[in-house]
């Protein structure tokens, strides 16, 4: 796919990406790492900040693990330490925890709130992991004209419309206007299942009332 997808007119640059959530001795301590190639990555994703000697050791370490510099803060993290992760994804021998080490810290002043995330490299995820080797979760692409965003999508689109895993492209704005309406649709839905089991309370405690009665 990157290929193809480097052909369609309007492509600069793009990087990939796969997840891998889990947490750090507690629940509580939850984190998703983002599996993606170092170089790409900050290339496609310059809003992120990084120092060249961070960047030079991700590169160079296969399980390094860049981490947000204020998740670090949290945890105490420092550069060298080695770091085991939980998670729902099994290696090829069916462990689920992954360890990686520490090698650099990134920031993003654009948006200090951001959920807790690592960045680690992708052919160390691909190899480790038993399933789904060999492909990616999201491509991220930068274009070279951002009011020709739609018309760049429908044509990236296009090109796998047919094929077995189609693609679905959008800008971020309305990647995150996607999420926070499928949030809203979960709140939707909890609340509809909590009037029911309310609803359901109340009817057997009238009906319990009435055979008192």
């Amino acid at each position: 796919y990157v290929e193809r997808i480097e052909r369609v007119p309007g492509v600069i640059n793009l990087t990939w990406t796969a997840f891998l959530p889990g947490f750090w001795r507690e629940q509580t301590n939850g984190l998703v790492v983002i599996a993606t190639d170092p170089e790409r990555f900050f290339s496609v994703r310059n809003e992120y900040q990084i120092s060249p000697q961070h960047l030079r050791a991700f590169n160079e370490t296969r399980t390094g693990l860049i981490v947000l510099e204020s998740l670090a803060a949290r945890h105490g993290w420092k550069i060298g330490d080695k770091v085991t992760l939980q998670t729902p994804i099994p290696q090829q021998d069916g462990s689920t925890a992954w360890t990686f080490d520490v090698v650099g810290f990134v920031t993003n002043p654009s948006n200090p709130g951001q959920i807790a995330f690592g960045l680690a490299n992708y052919t160390y995820m691909d190899e480790a992991r038993r399933a789904g080797r060999g492909t990616v979760r999201r491509f991220v692409v930068r274009i070279d004209d951002p009011r020709r965003s739609v018309e760049v999508s429908r044509a990236i689109d296009a090109v796998f419309e047919n094929s077995s895993a189609p693609t679905r492209t959008m800008t971020e704005n309305e990647f995150a206007q996607a999420q926070l309406a499928s949030v809203g649709q979960v709140s939707l839905f909890a609340r509809a299942i909590i009037g029911a089991v309310f609803f359901a309370i109340a009817f057997l405690t009238g009906n319990t009332i009435l055979q008192s009665v």
